[in-house]
């Protein structure tokens, strides 16, 4: 009877680390990759600091990747995330995700 409530306790601490934290969760489940090799990795870990109200959030996130055709013949593949309604982009240079520049310094004849 104590083994199967060891085993239970133990199964119920396990789900709920595996729960509440995205450490955890990242070192049960995925394994680090460099930084230029964006095409193999599946998801991202993103983390989110709020200032004002003292706050870290951390996420993990799947790639999105999208293919664009600049010109007929010449496609590239972009990798995207969306944290929180935001996109953002990768950047093979400065190996990092940003976000994307919407243009909002236009007139409104512009647009």
């Amino acid at each position: 009877m104590g083994c199967m409530v060891l085993t239970v306790m133990l199964n119920g601490v396990l789900l709920l680390c595996n729960h509440w934290s995205v450490a955890y969760h990242e070192t049960i489940a995925y394994q680090s990759l460099a930084g230029n090799q964006i095409d193999k990795c599946t998801h991202v870990r993103v983390r989110i600091d709020n200032r004002k109200q003292n706050i870290i959030k951390r996420f993990i996130v799947p790639i999105i990747e999208k293919t664009i055709e600049m010109t007929p013949g010449n496609v590239i593949i972009a990798h995207q995330v969306e944290v929180q309604k935001k996109k953002f982009s990768f950047s093979k240079d400065r190996k990092t995700f940003s976000q994307i520049p919407y243009p909002v310094d236009d007139s409104i004849e512009y647009y």
